[in-house]
């Protein structure tokens, strides 16, 4: 892909060029396979230096190389349906627990059947934009059982001890200790359920249940979590691809979303009302911690007149808080486009209260209004070719476009 940003008012650009690559090989039982991931980015315009301000931060504009190469995964495993169920050596995503990405070693075993399993893995973690020479990755190890039961309950319990290796302090290291449940009725009720101790003291603790009744075309979901301390600068517990992220302050995160569906001749049409919220528990609001509530309702529509026409429309409203000092707002959005499988075309607009460039400068937008065009074309069985223009409105005006070729077999 080929992206050009453009900014009129800072007469500034910024041109990225990506390749992906995804291929996988095994043999005809599937016992042993090969997984390879990987992604180059090439900055067009040349990186940019420490504290120099630019309109597009990204972490792939600081270095000394405009060339950017990540390995995703690259791993060879052994698979089987008697007590050693997984062996796998390489970079790989886990497979239990807190997801991240690592470089090792994982084992997993079935000592009583479907009831039982028991996983240890561990090696070094992989910080795909740490930017400080001076911060190396973790060394952990995790151990912990999954048990199932009944056929709808699954329970996991894991344990993982980190090591962060600084040169600027003395070794960070973290202790924590994971409980997390599965538990669905019928083909209705789907229940989650669990917390993680960190150090000792209880950081995390959340839940969440989701219903579909397909025969009445009604469903919904609630959920909340709460992040119960602080988490410092150095932690992978909230988001192990970057491991510099800023304090993230205690707080509470909540959703709710009901839906209802019509399936009729004339088109399939649905309708969701929906909450969300973010409340900091201890502190006042900063940038990057903030408190919000947002309300919406959304409609849907497809093929309607036409197979492949789509529809939708969103109105919303946000504010900081319930006081009387907090100020609401009202937004609307949607998009409209045709999906016929081989072509896939698409406008629209949205709008985000915030929005974030986090990396070594820290910008945080306010207000911004979106408007987007999508274009998809399967030219061949193997072959297809993606577009978009997007422009963005806030205290400046950026334009960008993308283009790309996706080849598969």
């Amino acid at each position: 892909r080929y992206r050009f940003r453009f900014a009129p008012d800072q007469d500034e650009t910024d041109q990225d060029l990506r390749f992906f690559l995804d291929g996988g090989v095994s043999d005809p039982t599937d016992s042993i396979a090969m997984d390879l991931s990987l992604g180059i980015w090439w900055d067009l315009d040349g990186t940019s230096g420490p504290g120099e301000l630019t309109t597009f931060p990204s972490p792939y504009d600081y270095g000394d190389s405009p060339v950017w190469f990540d390995l995703h995964k690259m791993y060879a495993e052994y698979r089987s349906p008697k007590l050693l169920k997984l062996a796998r050596g390489g970079r790989q995503v886990t497979e239990y627990g807190q997801t991240f990405t690592f470089d090792g070693a994982t084992l997993v075993l079935k000592p009583w059947g479907p009831y039982l399993e028991v996983f240890l893995f561990g090696g070094r973690t992989v910080h795909f934009f740490e930017i400080d020479q001076g911060i190396f990755e973790d060394v952990f190890v995790t151990g912990g059982v999954s048990a199932r039961p009944i056929q709808d309950l699954r329970l996991d319990l894991d344990y993982r001890f980190a090591e962060e290796d600084t040169t600027e302090q003395e070794d960070v290291q973290d202790h924590s200790l994971a409980l997390r449940g599965w538990f669905r009725h019928d083909d209705w009720l789907d229940v989650k359920g669990s917390l993680r101790m960190l150090n000792g003291d209880l950081a995390f603790v959340g839940g969440s249940a989701r219903f579909d009744w397909a025969k009445q075309g009604v469903g919904g979901e609630l959920s909340a979590r709460a992040q119960l301390m602080t988490l410092r600068v150095l932690t992978e517990v909230e988001d192990p691809y970057f491991s510099i992220l800023g304090e993230s302050l205690p707080h509470v995160r909540f959703h709710a979303d009901i839906w209802k569906q019509f399936v009729t001749r004339a088109g399939m049409y649905m309708f969701n009302l929906g909450f969300d919220g973010r409340q900091l528990t201890e502190d006042d609001e900063t940038a990057f911690n903030r408190n919000f509530y947002r309300a919406y309702g959304l409609a849907t529509a497809r093929d309607f007149g036409l197979k492949g026409l789509f529809l939708s429309a969103l109105l919303e409203w946000g504010a900081t808080g319930f006081s009387s000092d907090s100020e609401g707002d009202w937004a609307v959005g949607g998009s409209a486009g045709y999906d016929s499988g081989d072509l896939r075309a698409e406008v629209g607009t949205y709008y985000q209260q915030f929005k974030y460039d986090y990396y070594r400068d820290v910008n945080e937008r306010a207000n911004v209004r979106a408007v987007f065009v999508d274009l998809k074309k399967k030219v061949l069985g193997w072959l297809s070719v993606y577009g978009r223009y997007e422009f963005e409105r806030f205290d400046r005006d950026i334009h960008t476009m993308t283009i790309g070729l996706t080849q598969k077999y």
